[in-house]
């Protein structure tokens, strides 16, 4: 069965999720600049992977923004190859540095879903099989796991995978990251 055919029959079936790949940074400004309408001079990019923490960021940033008087509120304005999850206006969460800024391809991909697909990270640990690196690995990843044993070359020839993949949407979600599928169970 070609690689085409069995895209074909995922077409429909298939959740895309946005692949997070980069490094992770934030434009941070300040209100107290932002809010009387001065140009924040100040504000710029900064690349979470020069921090091991929460706390080594935001000590970073009160330094930076030390010159003005007061207590300074920061405004993340905007954020690059951080999942949402882990952001807000003004806030990043405690856990990004050990969830995901440290974790590798497969950890980042099982966050992605989990946030995509509407499961916390602790349910979506125990429903998902994958990475594979085309539908045809999954369906044969598939066929194996169902312990037939052996199957002869002349038996193997009638088992549709177009089929088999179908019968994996039945009750399943199949999601693709950048070029890796994960079949996710119900």
């Amino acid at each position: 069965m070609s690689e085409s055919s069995l895209q074909n029959t995922a077409k429909n079936h298939l959740v895309t999720i946005p692949e997070v790949t980069g490094t992770p940074s934030i434009f941070v400004g300040s209100f107290n600049r932002y809010h009387p309408g001065y140009p924040d001079g100040y504000a710029k990019w900064w690349y979470l992977s020069n921090f091991s923490s929460k706390k080594e960021f935001y000590d970073a940033l009160y330094r930076h923004f030390a010159n003005w008087e007061g207590r300074t509120e920061f405004m993340f304005q905007d954020y690059e190859n951080i999942p949402h999850f882990y952001i807000s206006e003004s806030h990043i969460q405690e856990n990004f540095w050990a969830e995901f800024l440290n974790a590798t391809e497969y950890e980042r991909d099982l966050i992605c879903c989990a946030i995509g697909l509407g499961y916390t990270l602790e349910e979506i640990r125990d429903k998902v099989f994958g990475p594979y690196n085309s539908l045809e690995d999954l369906v044969e990843n598939h066929i194996d796991m169902l312990n037939l044993g052996d199957i002869p070359e002349k038996i193997l020839c009638y088992i549709d995978e177009n089929l088999v993949l179908r019968d994996l949407f039945s009750d399943n979600t199949l999601a693709k990251i950048g070029d890796r599928y994960y079949l996710i169970l119900s």
